[in-house]
C-alpha cells in the first residue's frame, strides 16, 4: 500500500494547534472528513476516541498512528498532522508526540487496516522520514517526504 498516493494535501495539516490528544485527534479527523465529504468528523472523533482510550497509539520516536474503522469507507483514509511543540501522549519512550498519522479504514476490510498501518510504520519509523516531515514548509513537500521513503 503507497500512503503517499491516498494522503490528500487537504488531509494534512503543517501546525496543529491542539495542546491535548483529544484536541489534536479532533483535528484529524476534521482533515479527513473535510477531504472525504461523505464522513463525519464527529464520527470519526469518536472512533479514534474510544481507541486512544484502550491504549495510546504513540509508538515512540515521537510519532503516533490513531487509527479506527469507519462504515462509510471502501478505501482507507488518511490525515498528517505535525506539533511543532509536541503532545504528551503516553508515549512508551516518555517523550512528546510531534507526528501524528491517522489511519481511518473500512469496517468491510479488516486486512485493509492491517495493511494501512504496517505501510505506515514502514514510513515513519524511518528517522530521516520524520527530519523530513518536521521541516516539511508545505502538504505537497510532506508527500513527497513520504513518498520517497515508499521507493527505498
Amino acid at each position: 500500500m503507497e500512503i503517499s498516493r491516498q494522503l490528500q494535501p487537504a488531509a494534512v495539516e503543517l501546525s496543529l494547534r491542539g495542546r491535548s490528544v483529544e484536541e489534536v485527534l479532533r483535528e484529524l479527523a476534521a482533515l479527513i472528513a473535510s477531504a472525504d465529504g461523505g464522513l463525519d468528523a464527529d464520527a470519526l472523533l469518536d472512533g479514534l476516541l474510544r481507541r486512544e482510550r484502550l491504549l495510546s497509539t504513540a509508538m515512540g520516536s515521537g510519532i503516533a498512528f490513531p487509527h479506527c474503522t469507519s462504515d462509510r469507507l471502501d478505501a482507507p483514509g488518511f490525515a498528517l498532522g505535525i506539533s511543532r511543540k509536541g503532545i504528551a501522549a503516553d508515549s512508551p519512550d516518555g517523550g512528546p508526540v510531534h507526528i501524528f498519522f491517522a489511519v481511518i479504514s473500512p469496517v468491510r476490510n479488516p486486512d485493509a487496516h492491517l495493511d494501512a498501518l504496517a505501510a505506515a510504520s514502514k514510513v515513519f519509523t524511518q528517522s530521516e522520514v520524520r527530519s523530513n516531515l518536521m521541516a516539511a514548509e508545505s502538504a505537497d513537500a510532506a508527500i513527497a517526504a513520504i513518498a520517497a521513503a515508499e521507493e527505498r
